[in-house]
């Protein structure tokens, strides 16, 4: 039993440093999921040992058990979540964006709506433009696709602009 959570904990701690180096969330979660193992384990152990002196024990133990299972969920779909979802990039990140945009157009352009979503090993960025209203559809469509184009080339970064009118 004992070398089965010192296994474990081995196992939690090179998924997590594997994870951490590659950027891999599947490793990250595989290494919780080591740990979580490992925890209860170690609860079975106790409740074992001491469940017979008192009769409590085994239902703190099973709660324990419940909370670590929980919060382990929780660490996983918090951070696979956002970074599906988007989650709003960095105030420097956002700065340079907004260098990009203001360096390459003309027009005044108002930026907002800024994410940044993550796909594996790939980042793209979403976010929108406002535009004069009387411009031209195909000038304003225009004026996305080069601003997409100038950040993949910058920033190596698939961006989505979507144009609405001031």
């Amino acid at each position: 039993f004992i070398v089965s959570v010192i296994a474990k904990e081995g196992l939690t701690q090179f998924s997590m440093r594997a994870g951490k180096k590659i950027n891999s969330q599947s490793l990250i979660a595989d290494g919780w999921h080591h740990r979580s193992d490992a925890l209860v384990s170690l609860m079975i152990l106790v409740g074992i040992f001491i469940g017979e002196y008192f009769w409590w024990v085994d239902s703190i133990m099973g709660i324990i058990v419940s909370l670590v299972i929980f919060y382990t969920t929780y660490i996983i779909l918090k951070k696979s979540i956002s970074t599906l979802i988007g989650e709003k990039p960095s105030e420097d990140f956002e700065a340079e964006i907004r260098k990009i945009v203001t360096n390459n157009v003309s027009h005044d352009v108002k930026l907002h709506h800024l994410h940044s979503h993550k796909y594996g090993d790939n980042r793209e960025l979403t976010f929108h433009i406002r535009l004069p209203a009387d411009m031209r559809l195909e000038d304003a469509h225009k004026i996305a696709e080069e601003l997409e184009e100038k950040i993949r080339k910058e920033k190596n970064i698939e961006t989505t602009i979507h144009v609405e009118p001031i």
